[in-house]
């Protein structure tokens, strides 16, 4: 009996040294336990997740956000609204001056504590416990700017559907534009971009780091720049590899997609 107490007081000051290590350390350090052959197992509790909400944003021109380690979403809706889950450690800062509507966040998202034991590693994830998804609903009415950093080496990725706006500049980890209207747009992603149904008035300049661009139902009567540094590129009916393919370079519109390591499609159609 006496053994048992001892062994099981030993093992609750390895957790007492463990969490405390954890808390010091954000979470993010490396404990090693390997010389404590009495621990079996380790659970991991996530964190609960939160939900915050903003109903009555008021009217604005134009939007920018600025958050990392969270996916965002804009789409139009009735009503503007601005409403996050996810990562209970992560707070959004929302202000509107009567012209811009900023969203900002002023907290870091921390990811899960890693443990190394004795027989088997077990590593924290680098992206956070729960991933955030921040949602922002936008009127109908045109904005005059929107401008969102999800940044490339803190991902998170963007999605954009139904929007019109003027001027569109944005930088994630990976994209979608679905039915975006705007006169001039300037997209980086680290990986992949996906724009389907777009009407781009007058210049558009995309951009992947890693992945691919794939670009679906647009207006052929533009004039094209398409740029797959190490991969396969297709304007329409024209097709290369690690190459530029142009078209309509007189054209009013201008278009540029560049790809440094990925493929650059452009079709006309879904299936075309």
């Amino acid at each position: 009996m006496k053994k048992w107490y001892l062994t099981s007081f030993f093992m609750l000051i390895i957790g007492v040294v463990i969490a405390v290590a954890g808390y010091f350390g954000g979470g993010r350090q490396a404990v090693d336990i390997s010389n404590f052959p009495h621990v079996q197992a380790i659970s991991q509790a996530n964190s609960v997740a939160q939900h915050q909400q903003w109903q009555d944003t008021g009217s604005f021109k134009r939007l920018t956000v600025d958050v990392n380690h969270t996916d965002v979403v804009i789409k139009t809706g009735k009503h503007a609204q601005v409403d996050y889950k996810g990562n209970p450690n992560v707070k959004l800062k929302v202000t509107n001056d009567g012209e811009t509507l900023s969203i900002k966040q002023v907290s870091k998202a921390k990811a899960q504590p890693r443990v190394q034991l004795k027989d088997a590693t077990v590593w924290g994830q680098d992206r956070p416990t729960q991933s955030g998804k921040l949602i922002i609903t936008v009127t109908k009415d045109q904005l005059a700017a929107l401008r969102v950093n999800t940044h490339v080496t803190k991902p998170g990725d963007l999605e954009i559907w139904n929007v019109k706006v003027k001027q569109l500049t944005a930088v994630a980890h990976e994209a979608v534009l679905e039915n975006v209207e705007s006169e001039t747009t300037k997209l980086t992603a680290a990986d992949d971009i996906t724009i389907d149904n777009p009407t781009f008035a007058n210049t558009a300049n995309v951009l992947s780091k890693h992945g691919d661009i794939d670009v679906s139902q647009i207006d052929p009567r533009s004039g094209y720049q398409a740029t797959a540094t190490a991969g396969d590129v297709e304007l329409f009916n024209a097709e290369g590899e690690n190459t530029t393919l142009t078209r309509n370079p007189t054209a009013n519109t201008q278009l540029h997609f560049t790809a440094m390591t990925g493929d650059v499609s452009i079709r006309k159609g879904m299936t075309d």
